[in-house]
């Protein structure tokens, strides 16, 4: 197993569920990840009780004091680790863009944070699945690929070409610089 820091620390709510069996939520600040390959992503947390967590599901921390109603752990993040050399980055243009999850008729916003795997299947482009975490409206944080994520950004996006993305296609030719050929 993979751990990696997060580029920056997020406040979350941790399902008192992953931590002791018992209902509600305790104050946590979730600053890594770990994954197993073909597994959900686990967080790394620090809790209000002072104790350093490791091992809670995406699908146990909320982004609101609440415990989200539970959703299939396969809606929360579509695919497992794809190996256990886990890359996270930043993206800060991203960060705090309204997204939706149009295959999920999810809103939320962007964390700016990529969670992505450096093994055999990054290799190959039709097979790279980069991750994004996001903060839905449900309270739940989940990780989607870019293919399911509809961005807003009022000063750039133009809703009304949004049907022109449906023609777009997975890139799934690999370049190479010309003297490597």
């Amino acid at each position: 197993m993979k751990h990696c820091a997060l580029p920056h620390h997020l406040y979350v709510w941790v399902d008192n569920k992953y931590l002791d069996g018992s209902r509600g939520v305790t104050p946590g600040v979730l600053h890594g990840i770990c994954a197993r390959p073909g597994q959900v992503v686990l967080c790394h947390l620090l809790l209000e009780t002072g104790a350093h967590w490791t091992g809670v599901p995406i699908h146990g921390i909320s982004c609101k004091e609440i415990v989200p109603a539970p959703l299939p752990v396969g809606r929360i993040q579509p695919w497992g680790a794809m190996g256990s050399e886990i890359n996270v980055t930043h993206l800060p243009y991203l960060e705090g863009l309204q997204v939706e999850v149009f295959k999920e008729l999810w809103k939320g916003r962007s964390t700016g944070i990529i969670v992505d795997w450096d093994d055999g299947f990054t290799r190959h482009p039709d097979q790279h699945k980069a991750l994004h975490l996001l903060e839905m409206e449900t309270g739940h944080y989940c990780l989607q690929p870019n293919n399911y994520l509809k961005w807003r950004d009022p000063s750039f996006v133009d809703e009304s070409k949004w049907p022109i993305a449906k023609n777009y296609r997975r890139g799934e030719e690999v370049w190479w610089p010309e003297d490597k050929v």
